[in-house]
């Protein structure tokens, strides 16, 4: 048999990273040009914590077939790279490791949630939106979002999209250099459930808005997603962090 140990789970439902698009920023534009018409997603390295009980054979082969039969996603999707950590308990005889994945192919993760129907969980409206839906109404909590410029002297805590002073790529109202640094915007999310449809229902809807071609908005700002890091998985919540950035 074979077990998760810790949160690792929470790795089998993280959406691919973004490829950086071609971009350029001339001085005498405003704003960052990216090319967003053909999106591409990056490989990435999930990480998980296994323990075996009453195996016999551990050879690297061996523990891919054990896996693979008990998790069909690594099997068809991910590439066993390492092997991190090995622990034998000699008392109960079962095996501790941590395996590190490769996800090859990141559409085939896409295409995981973009086939799942079902209904949303009902939410109150969160105030951030995503190419004009309510993350609320996908059935996505907001815990909090933090925008990389807004003011300093500002908490972390206080600091609201709609409150920020900088615009990327433009000038300030008080200054006369143009300030091109990429802006990056943070949105911590969390999706409640008690059963599995009740939390791939909403990754579905979230991934269809992720993967659009072109432009994107969050709370009417353009942008493009980046990536999802931080995924955390428990009995009832599913918790991750989505980073955009602004254009």
């Amino acid at each position: 048999m074979i077990y998760f140990a810790r949160e690792g789970k929470g790795d089998l439902y993280k959406l691919p990273p973004r490829k950086e698009p071609p971009t350029n920023n001339w001085q005498d534009e405003l704003g960052l040009e990216c090319d967003l018409s053909s999106p591409l997603w990056a490989s990435y390295i999930m990480e998980f914590s296994f323990v075996l009980v009453n195996e016999q054979s551990l050879s690297l082969q061996a523990l891919g077939s054990l896996i693979s039969k008990q998790f069909p996603l690594l099997a068809s999707n991910c590439l066993l790279k390492e092997v991190s950590s090995f622990k034998l308990h000699k008392q109960t005889k079962a095996v501790e490791l941590t395996c590190q994945y490769e996800v090859l192919d990141p559409m085939q993760v896409w295409q995981r949630f973009g086939q799942v129907e079902g209904e949303v969980p009902k939410m109150s409206i969160q105030k951030v939106a995503l190419n004009g839906i309510d993350f609320g109404a996908m059935g996505v909590g907001v815990v909090d979002f933090y925008d990389s410029f807004l003011m300093p002297e500002k908490p972390k805590e206080e600091r609201w999209l709609s409150e920020s002073s900088f615009i990327s790529g433009r000038k300030l109202a008080n200054s006369t250099h143009l300030y091109t640094k990429p802006q990056e915007v943070q949105v911590q999310c969390v999706i409640p459930y008690s059963r599995e449809e009740q939390l791939t229902t909403p990754l579905s809807l979230l991934a269809r808005e992720l993967q659009k071609a072109g432009k994107q908005t969050l709370n009417d700002r353009t942008c493009y997603y980046k990536e999802m890091t931080e995924c955390k998985l428990t009995r009832s919540r599913f918790n991750f962090t989505l980073y955009f950035q602004i254009i």
